[in-house]
């Protein structure tokens, strides 16, 4: 439609895939049990502590990272089959007449358009279980490099805000990250990273910014019940993936890219 350059759509593209890869809420929750979590986090809330910035990946943009894989594999299987001709075959199917429909159906469409051999294995891996696609390699694929751009950019695990108590974590610590491996949880008051004690104007960016991945360094930190403990974190690469279109890629590839962003 024109509405977004070919490179501002693979941004978007790599950013959710990205986002669902680095959330640790699919080794909990597989998408269809995400998706029954909606009347607990759809405009809802709660008065008790919860967990969910780990356990809980938006089933919006865990639909969008996998409508993008199922999108990338139908046009690497070499019948020139694509997403949208996956959802125009189910409005014929369901939508047009309305009729109800299940996850089984889907799949069952989806069999009789791809092949019943992919359907089983794309639903069996992504859908009723919580397997990611190799994202690389569909990226590869159309010519497009997916890639951590990470660099030596450290990566704590969490970002830090400042309240009236002093600075904590945003949310839980994240599942694996360097806080959360070295018992950081969000209760803490962080008083110092490093040699540099923390006030209200501190800086946390350029703080952290001085030490580079596999660097290991001091917190200090004030537990919820008042006792102050030294933490040891080692900070990790950060996860900063993008996707650009590789000036390398092959014919095939170009050919395959091309029927994915310039569709006549």
């Amino acid at each position: 439609a024109g509405l977004l350059s070919n490179e501002n759509y693979l941004s978007t593209a790599a950013g959710a895939a990205a986002f669902v890869m680095n959330s640790p809420g699919s080794k909990y929750f597989d998408p269809i049990e995400m998706s029954y979590q909606a009347p607990f986090v759809d405009a809802a809330t709660s008065v008790d502590p919860i967990n969910r910035s780990n356990t809980f990946i938006s089933y919006y943009t865990y639909g969008n990272a996998l409508a993008l894989a199922l999108d990338l594999s139908l046009r690497t299987n070499g019948s020139g089959l694509d997403l949208d001709g996956y959802m125009k075959l189910t409005w014929e199917k369901y939508g047009k007449e309305e009729i109800p429909y299940t996850v089984r159906d889907l799949q069952m469409v989806l069999g009789d358009y791809a092949g019943q051999k992919f359907a089983s294995e794309f639903f069996n891996k992504y859908i009723f279980n919580s397997t990611l696609p190799d994202y690389e390699q569909l990226f590869k694929n159309m010519g497009v490099n997916f890639r951590n751009e990470g660099g030596n950019k450290p990566y704590l695990g969490n970002s830090l805000t400042y309240t009236t108590q002093g600075w904590q974590l945003a949310t839980n610590a994240k599942v694996d990250g360097p806080l959360y491996n070295a018992g950081i949880e969000k209760e803490d008051i962080i008083l110092r990273i490093g040699d540099v004690v923390l006030n209200q104007n501190s800086d946390i960016l350029g703080t952290v910014s001085e030490y580079k991945p596999g660097d290991e360094i001091e917190i200090e930190v004030v537990k919820m019940w008042g006792e102050k403990r030294i933490r040891k974190i080692t900070f990790t690469k950060s996860l900063d993936y993008v996707a650009t279109i590789d000036s390398r890629s092959s014919k095939d590839q170009g050919k395959l890219r091309s029927g994915w962003l310039n569709p006549r």
